[in-house]
């Protein structure tokens, strides 16, 4: 074998060798790739069940946040009117109780007013007693 067909003859085996390092790389991109739209149909689906999902529950999720909504402003209403009555009741609670504290205070003044009537009565019933008492004893001393 000459040189010129020893030479040709590697050549050969590189580009054979070359060819099956790029078969090889070729076949492992082909399965990443495989893989990859494997794993993109699968998020597809998957996201696919979810929406359906979500579209079958949305209604329902709406309904419960509506129905919240209203007891929340029925609560609302029945707090606001119960503080209301509250109101009304502590207010009537305290008109009566001002107007006793009025009445006993008028009658205080009134009990004190009569004490002092009384003793200014009494005190003017023993000067009236003592001018008698003294009457009398002029009359008696005359007799």
């Amino acid at each position: 074998m000459s040189e010129k067909e020893v030479l040709k003859k590697q050549m050969i085996e590189q580009q054979n060798e070359t060819f099956t390092a790029i078969n090889v790389s070729l076949s492992q991109v082909d399965n990443t790739l495989e893989n990859v739209a494997n794993e993109l149909k699968h998020n597809s689906e998957e996201k696919n069940r979810n929406t359906k999902d979500l579209n079958t529950k949305l209604p329902a999720m709406q309904n419960a946040i509506q129905s919240a909504r209203q007891d929340l402003q029925s609560l609302k209403q029945s707090t606001q009117s119960d503080l209301n009555q509250m109101q009304m009741f502590l207010n009537e609670n305290l008109a009566k109780l001002s107007k006793a504290i009025s009445e006993a205070n008028n009658n205080s003044n009134s009990s004190s007013n009569n004490s002092n009537s009384n003793s200014n009565n009494n005190d003017n019933n023993n000067i009236n007693g003592d001018n008698n008492l003294r009457k009398r004893q002029k009359i008696d001393d005359k007799k």
